[in-house]
């Protein structure tokens, strides 16, 4: 990630946990790609939650927002 250097050098402690990607498209459907995404980063997010572990994710999209409300919610 671009902004890893820089959160590194903001002296903010901080553990790079996971990095959820929606892949490259193989003939199929591109929401169908996202529909994956955002349940891998829900799977993610839901038990930092239940543990109440802090977290921040950070995305380029709304669908980043999906995923992890979904976590939460859950």
């Amino acid at each position: 990630s671009k902004y890893l250097p820089a959160l590194s050098e903001s002296k903010i402690p901080f553990v790079w946990r996971d990095m959820v990607t929606a892949g490259k498209p193989n003939g199929g459907r591109k929401d169908e790609m996202v529909g994956q995404a955002c349940t891998a980063l829900a799977n993610i997010v839901s038990p930092l939650v239940k543990n109440a572990e802090p977290f921040c994710v950070i995305g380029g999209d709304h669908s980043c927002a999906i995923g992890t409300w979904s976590g939460v919610y859950d």
